[in-house]
């Protein structure tokens, strides 16, 4: 089976089915990094070379073609150099100069190497941490560990690793650990490993299929008689970053769960753990609040499609209620393989809000298989209104026909002002 699946009901294909990753770049971009993550939009982050230059990073408030833009300066330089990033890596650039930056961002610190600018402005390792916003914290969770039985010896292999075969398992997990109570999620990095911290993917033969998180104090608004669906990832597990100003709150007493549907395509048992890594603040910070908007080619079924051989466009239209009009400030969406991007549209207002496109073949651990998921966020990449519809298009090129493929985006609405 590649990269769908059947479930044995209903309720648990459904939720199974998986949303986002919001901050890889529009073009085929790859998630190189196992541990690390997009700076926060509209941050600023402070620190000094191992010479003792100062060095200051400001983060753009906007993110909207993917990735995240900045201006790094170091304190003995007149200009600043540039920067963009979509995994957290980056080069920066002085304009008309060979000199440059490169660091690598983990959300609340960054770290790196500046060349020599001139003679009297020395160059050498960097450090920075998060100073504006100040007191974010960080909490890493790993939710299993899950046995993973073996691939049956008379499953046929596959003619490329495109199409791969394996053992197909789900995890129910309840009460899960929440990273804090009477707090602000202000950005989560997942990501799939074993009990010893070595990242399985792929070319571990292993594969995070999907995960989803659930709050089971709150109704799900796309969906009403279900759990809110907080957030999910597949095996691109690309991170989540919210702009600046902007969180999810975690209320005191909440009971949370989670489903992991996971692969294993060796002859071997295998234990294996979704990870998630949250940064979060207090609620004293007084974020605005941002709501899950699920948004389904299948909506409140198994989230499961049929596309036929070659290209197609597949549509699904939503009409916004008054619950969850707002501004939404993160967006991004989920396809299988062979799947090239999806898009929201408001076709009331005309406006193209977001075009997640899908990235392959930049990172071997995925073995040419989906990798990354771009998004948009800003404040506020759009603003939907009661009655407006919107059109979700999900985009795919296929050779052959395909019964079990899926179309999501996941978008984050500030209900409470913003």
């Amino acid at each position: 089976m590649r990269n769908g699946y059947r479930s044995p009901a209903v309720l648990t294909a459904a939720v199974a089915a998986i949303a986002l990753a919001l901050v890889c770049a529009p073009q085929a971009f790859a998630r190189t990094l196992d541990h690390g993550g997009l700076p926060i939009p509209g941050a600023t982050y402070t620190g000094h070379t191992t010479t003792g230059e100062k060095v200051t990073i400001r983060v753009a408030e906007n993110g909207l073609t993917g990735t995240e833009s900045a201006t790094l300066r170091v304190g003995c330089a007149a200009a600043g150099a540039r920067l963009s990033t979509a995994d957290g890596a980056f080069t920066a650039r002085w304009k008309g100069s060979a000199r440059t930056a490169t660091g690598l961002f983990d959300i609340t610190t960054v770290s790196g190497h500046v060349d020599a600018l001139s003679a009297g402005c020395r160059g050498g390792h960097f450090s920075a941490t998060l100073t504006s916003p100040s007191g974010v914290r960080v909490s890493r969770i790993r939710y299993g560990p899950d046995a993973l039985k073996p691939m049956a010896m008379n499953m046929p292999m596959p003619k490329s690793m495109f199409n791969m075969q394996g053992a197909m398992q789900d995890f129910w997990s309840r009460d899960v650990r929440q990273p804090c109570s009477d707090c602000f999620i202000v950005g989560i990095v997942p990501n799939f490993v074993y009990p010893d911290g070595r990242v399985a993917n792929y070319d571990t033969g292993a594969m995070m299929h999907h995960i989803v998180l659930f709050n089971d104090s709150a109704h799900d608004v796309s969906c009403p008689s279900w759990p809110q669906r907080i957030m999910a990832s597949g095996n691109e597990r690309t991170d989540i970053v919210f702009p600046r100003g902007y969180g999810y709150h975690v209320g005191a007493g909440e009971s949370w769960s989670m489903l992991a549907e996971l692969m294993n395509m060796s002859m071997r048992t295998q234990k294996v753990e979704p990870q998630l890594t949250y940064y979060w603040v207090p609620a004293s910070h007084h974020l605005h609040p941002v709501t899950p908007l699920w948004l389904d080619e299948n909506e409140c079924g198994n989230s499961l499609y049929s596309i036929p051989k070659g290209r197609s466009d597949t549509v699904w239209h939503y009409t916004v209620p008054a619950s969850i009009a707002g501004p939404i400030v993160s967006i991004a969406g989920h396809v299988h393989d062979y799947g090239t991007h999806i898009s929201l549209t408001d076709t009331t207002t005309h406006t193209l809000i977001c075009d997640s496109r899908a990235g392959y073949g930049m990172n071997m651990a995925y073995m040419k298989n989906i990798e990354s998921m771009s998004g948009c966020t800003g404040t506020p990449v759009a603003r939907i209104h009661a009655g407006d519809v919107l059109s979700l298009n999900s985009f795919y090129t296929s050779p052959i026909a395909e019964n079990d493929v899926m179309g999501i985006m996941l978008a984050y609405v500030a209900t409470h002002g913003g």
